[in-house]
């Protein structure tokens, strides 16, 4: 089995770039052995939908999975714009 983390660092690797803070895990478990990886452009509803159907542990996409890029808190103005 292979980890999110070994996953993180052979695109780490590969890319010749070392994932800055707005990059890299998100949610869930670094640590957690992975069966199958859906990537995708973005993290959209479908995309997610089909990850789960095929069994996959891991999402890697390369759009934030919030829009606009970051906003997490819908107490902020930008947040409740877009929530």
């Amino acid at each position: 089995m292979i980890t999110v983390n070994e996953i993180a660092a052979e695109v780490e690797r590969l890319c010749e770039h070392t994932l800055k803070n707005d990059e890299g895990v998100h949610h869930g478990s670094p640590n957690k052995n992975i069966n199958g990886v859906t990537i995708c452009w973005m993290a959209t509803p479908s995309a997610i939908e089909s990850a789960g159907k095929a069994g996959h542990d891991l999402i890697i996409c390369h759009e934030s999975l919030f829009f606009p890029n970051g906003v997490v808190d819908s107490s902020d103005e930008i947040g409740r714009a877009h929530v």
